[in-house]
């Protein structure tokens, strides 16, 4: 028994290791939040869209790595000014104007500073055609529901490697108060 319990540690030792320390073990960035929310329905469009990403964004000076691009349902692209990243936020202005009624898809992709590009859309409805506020303030950014709360592998791991060896030292002693 003795042998079987310092095996099964070794293992879960082992893999729990190779997990943290592994370069690809390590998850890429996510979306944590984002204005407009996925689904969100809105009256007028924001004067500032935006993504924020679980960890910082790669910026390489003089080339766009980093891209936004808000899409009407009829495919016209709404054209975004001052495209810009601030650590883990990618975000861009709305210019004022009238915008038809419908459905809306923000469009990033990003480098995350693992090097790893993430991609992926949200999707909007504007309710009314109304013109966009050139000075508003944007709304208060909102968590996203668009992803559902993960915990990271190797936490999981070391949750599960504690769990097993509780287990075995109960086991353990029950056998020997025996």
């Amino acid at each position: 028994m003795r042998k079987l319990l310092s095996f099964l540690v070794f293992a879960l030792l082992s893999i729990f290791c190779a997990t943290t320390f592994s370069p690809a073990a390590v998850a890429h960035s996510g979306v944590v939040a984002s204005n407009p929310t996925e689904g969100q329905v809105l009256t007028e469009l924001p004067d500032e869209i935006s993504v924020t990403f679980s960890e910082e964004l790669l910026v390489i000076e003089g080339k766009a790595v980093n891209t936004l691009t808000l899409t009407a349902q009829d495919a016209t692209q709404v054209p975004l000014t001052e495209i810009r990243v601030e650590g883990n936020l990618l975000r861009a202005s709305v210019p004022a104007g009238d915008f038809p009624a419908g459905l809306y898809e923000m469009n990033y992709r990003v480098i995350s500073a693992d090097g790893h590009e993430v991609s992926d859309e949200i999707t909007f409805l504007l309710a009314a055609a109304v013109a966009s506020p050139a000075t508003s303030a944007s709304p208060e950014v909102v968590k996203s529901e668009s992803q559902p709360f993960a915990l990271p592998l190797p936490i999981v791991l070391a949750i599960a490697l504690l769990i097993v060896a509780g287990g075995f030292y109960l086991l353990a002693r029950r056998r020997r108060s025996n």
